[in-house]
């Protein structure tokens, strides 16, 4: 996971207690000489901790899975062969996820058709997309993994 992947609002996990959604970005330090290292400031349960972002820090990105998209709001419909989850609460636009055995896509539908954003794998990359196109951050509602 690269620094240049977050924006502040992004869920990660953290290594306080493996396996469950501890933090919330809320600074991210980038004054660091090493130009691959970063900290980053995060919520952990209504408290503030600080974990420089490098190979050793043990903050991972969050794998996009069916569960994590309900617990952000995405209700599952049906796909041709694949399992597909939708979330409409932004004006009209209507975000996809596909799950496909390639891979996980990304799109938005529109009355006359769909637009393929991009492919993914993590869930701050669903939030940025989310947050570009709407300007509204995707929560998870449950922080238990």
């Amino acid at each position: 996971m690269k620094a240049s992947e977050l924006m502040i609002g992004d869920y990660i996990l953290t290594p306080l207690q493996k396996g469950t959604i501890t933090g919330n970005i809320k600074e991210i330090d980038t004054s660091f000489d090493a130009s691959d290292v970063f900290q980053i400031t995060c919520d952990v349960g209504g408290y503030c901790a600080e974990f420089m972002l490098d190979d050793n820090s043990g903050v991972k990105p969050i794998h996009i899975t069916e569960e994590i998209l309900q617990k952000s709001g995405f209700e599952r419909t049906q796909g041709n062969g694949y399992a597909s989850y939708e979330i409409n609460p932004y004006d009209g636009h209507i975000i996809v996820v596909a799950f496909y055995d390639s891979g996980i896509d990304v799109f938005i539908r529109f009355i006359c058709g769909k637009c393929h954003l991009r492919s993914i794998k993590y869930f701050h990359e669903l939030q940025n997309i989310i947050r570009v196109i709407t300007g509204k951050e995707l929560m998870i509602k449950d922080n238990e993994q």
